[in-house]
């Protein structure tokens, strides 16, 4: 009988060591992982000048609901005062959104331009109603045939729930100092005085959105009236009608904008670098946590 010892390890010993090896590979995973994101954020942050080999034009991609400027803003301002570049292309992808908010993008396009600095748009599926406002600042609009633009034209909604209410036994006491205060309540039938003074508000964003198409594009205020009837059009349809200037998908709209900045095809595209992310979440609790408070009189240059 062979009286050798065993000195194989024992099953515990080899748990032990496969246990070690998940755990060490569990952490270069997730060393690797945070090694990933810090360089993509790096990345991100950085967007400098230094790192193009090529002279640039620069982009700014408005994407979906038009709810707030400053961040569209900022990168607006960095591209044409940090970085200094001749051109730059908007991207536009949005069926419009707040008055105010579109308002605010479309005077930030007029007062670079006035500053030398040259705007094309590029619009995608749609670049409707409040994304047409900004749209209309820039020096030359460029769609796809069958993009869907126009929508010129504001709108108010307001949701009723009093008949709602009332069913199931529920009444809402309301306590205000002037009787527009509440206009717009969900707990209550609109009157017809409170229908003709938002009709007022409306039709003063309207009026304001008139003026700005017939500037931009060079159209007397009745010829925009007549377009502006909330219509949507094709770009194909818009161009015909003097509401865009060309058709062209979003790689024509950078080559037409490096032509115009006297670059060759091959130019960098440069974007602002991208905000802290946390500010964006944080701007979306606001926004949640207002409208849990109740109803309020918004009114859109928004595309139904």
């Amino acid at each position: 009988m062979d009286s050798t010892p065993d000195t194989r390890p024992g099953p515990r010993r080899v748990s032990g060591i496969r246990r070690a090896a998940v755990m060490n590979g569990i952490t270069a995973g997730v060393i690797a992982l945070a090694v990933v994101v810090f360089a993509l954020a790096l990345a991100g942050s950085l967007g400098s000048r230094a790192t193009l080999t090529n002279d640039a034009i620069g982009l700014v991609e408005i994407e979906g609901v038009i709810a707030d400027s400053r961040d569209v803003n900022r990168q607006i301002r960095y591209l044409a005062e940090t970085e200094k570049l001749p051109v730059i292309v908007l991207r536009l992808n949005s069926p419009g959104g707040g008055v105010t908010a579109s308002e605010e993008i479309w005077r930030e396009v007029k007062r670079i331009r006035e500053e030398g600095v040259v705007v094309v748009s590029s619009m995608g599926t749609v670049a409707a109603s409040g994304a047409y406002y900004i749209a209309a600042a820039t020096d030359t609009i460029m769609a796809n045939a069958s993009s869907l633009t126009g929508s010129i034209g504001v709108i108010a909604e307001f949701t009723q729930l009093d008949t709602l209410l009332a069913k199931i036994g529920m009444h809402i006491t309301v306590i205000k100092t002037g009787k527009y205060k509440d206009t717009g309540s969900a707990f209550r039938p609109m009157r017809e005085d409170e229908r003709e003074y938002i009709q007022d508000l409306i039709g003063d964003s309207y009026d304001q959105f008139v003026r700005a198409v017939a500037e931009g594009r060079g159209l007397s205020e009745e010829r925009v009236r007549e377009l502006a009837e909330g219509k949507v059009y094709t770009g194909s349809i818009a161009r015909e009608v003097g509401l865009v200037d060309t058709i062209g998908n979003f790689q024509d709209a950078l080559d037409f904008a490096k032509e115009l900045a006297g670059y060759s095809h091959d130019a960098d595209v440069l974007r602002a670098p991208q905000k802290d992310q946390t500010g964006i979440l944080g701007r979306l609790v606001e926004r949640v946590g207002l409208a849990a408070e109740g109803p309020s009189m918004t009114l859109s240059y928004r595309m139904p």
